[in-house]
């Protein structure tokens, strides 16, 4: 019955997760996987259902103490106006015969029921903030008192030609924490939890203090693998970021960094956490993060276009929207390229999967990478940046958006 319960309030709250409404809706999903993770538990249901009788045993009596039968109604109040009375419809006189069969139609356990509903609903909502561990570095600290329970995605994860709409997800997926998945804050402090990082990394910047380094007057960027210096913080600023810290940019500041990429077809995947300023969140165009040279199709990155993230191929036509809109919270993208198809994740959920523009193999450049544009400016902060020399498995991507959301920095 719970799980019949549990799935038919799903369905209906997720109608909602694509309007106006999404982020009550997706805090909705969360607070009744957590009721249900509960309500599964022998103990805790144990405890529910104790509370519960509690309060039928009791509501009865409440509700009819005054003896008669009837329930108590508030009168409605009498306007102090004196020049102007309100006309109200009498009651309809009722024989003493109906009286008796209308008493016996009101039974006290109807009330009861309703009133156990409204029980239900706040002990699963006691229930799920009183069981969750509270720590003084913020919500995305300890989850290991934390039950299992359902985490339940914005966007689904089938394949989306370009241009198409993301369709709500068709199911619920599991995790170990039950906290929220479909949108991210700045983070408060750096968790000591260590997740190990999907292996083929190229490149990974985090932005921590211990990967700055000041040498004649200016500030390198160093690799976390120990490949040593592969930027210069020639523009921009380091400032609260996602985890830990991150790279603010605004208008025309970009950074280089050095190194090789993987280019032509070959595999690879992008990943970061980014945030847009809101004078940036409609721009006609913004060069997020992307390396490769400037010709159709030589580029591999991330853009936004007219307020849409895209996937930055370089050329009219081949930078492809996931119509996915921008908005100023963070969020983890992945761009990933098998040979074939180029992939988009958002927040670990598939939004693009297509052939490029020219239905040919891409021909990516392997260099130069930068992160922002001094044309197509971008307004925003980036954090946790990793290049892959293969594609990463769907897994992997949220893995990766996990590590962010439960404040776990990458490791190598």
């Amino acid at each position: 019955m719970i799980e019949a319960a549990f799935y038919r309030q799903i369905a209906y709250v997720r109608t909602y997760q694509l309007g106006p409404h999404s982020d009550l809706s997706q805090k909705t999903l969360n607070e009744i996987a957590a009721a249900r993770a509960c309500l599964s538990e022998p103990t805790e249901k144990a405890a529910y259902d104790e509370e519960l009788r509690r309060h039928i045993r009791t509501c009865g009596a409440a509700e009819y103490a005054d003896g008669s039968g009837h329930r108590a109604v508030d009168a409605p109040p009498v306007s102090s106006d004196t020049t102007e009375l309100a006309v109200v419809p009498a009651e309809p006189i009722v024989s003493a015969r109906h009286q008796k069969q209308i008493h016996r139609e009101r039974r006290p356990w109807r009330v009861c029921a309703a009133l156990g509903a409204a029980a239900v609903l706040l002990t699963l909502l006691l229930s799920l903030f009183l069981s969750r561990p509270r720590s003084d570095t913020g919500t995305a600290s300890k989850h290991a008192e934390t039950p299992r329970s359902e985490v339940v995605p914005a966007i689904s994860n089938a394949p989306v030609e370009a241009g198409a709409e993301p369709k709500p997800a068709g199911g619920g997926l599991t995790s170990d924490d039950a906290q929220i998945v479909g949108g991210s804050g700045a983070s408060s402090s750096l968790s000591e939890d260590h997740q190990p990082m999907p292996t083929g990394a190229k490149l990974v910047l985090t932005f921590e203090p211990n990967t700055l380094t000041s040498k004649d007057g200016k500030t390198e960027i160093r690799d976390i693998r120990g490949n040593g210096q592969v930027a210069i913080l020639s523009a921009g600023q380091i400032v609260p970021g996602k985890i830990g810290d991150a790279l603010s940019l605004d208008d025309g500041e970009r950074i280089g960094i050095t190194g090789d990429y993987p280019s032509g077809a070959a595999p690879r995947t992008f990943a970061a956490w980014i945030r847009a300023h809101p004078k940036g969140v409609a721009r006609s165009f913004q060069g997020v993060a992307y390396y490769g040279p400037g010709r159709v199709e030589g580029r591999f990155g991330i853009a936004t276009v007219r307020g849409k993230w895209y996937f930055y191929g370089w050329g009219t036509g081949h930078d492809l929207s996931t119509n996915v809109p921008v908005d100023t919270e963070w969020h983890h993208h992945a761009v990933a390229y098998d040979g074939k198809n180029i992939l988009y994740y958002y927040d670990a959920q598939l939004v693009l999967n297509t052939l490029p523009r020219s239905r040919r193999p891409l021909n990516t450049g392997s260099r130069p990478a930068f992160l922002g544009s001094p044309m197509a400016t971008f307004a925003g902060c980036i954090d946790e940046i990793a290049i892959f020399d293969r594609v990463l498995e769907p897994e992997e991507v949220r893995t990766l958006f996990e590590m962010g959301e439960r404040n776990r920095p990458l490791r190598p």
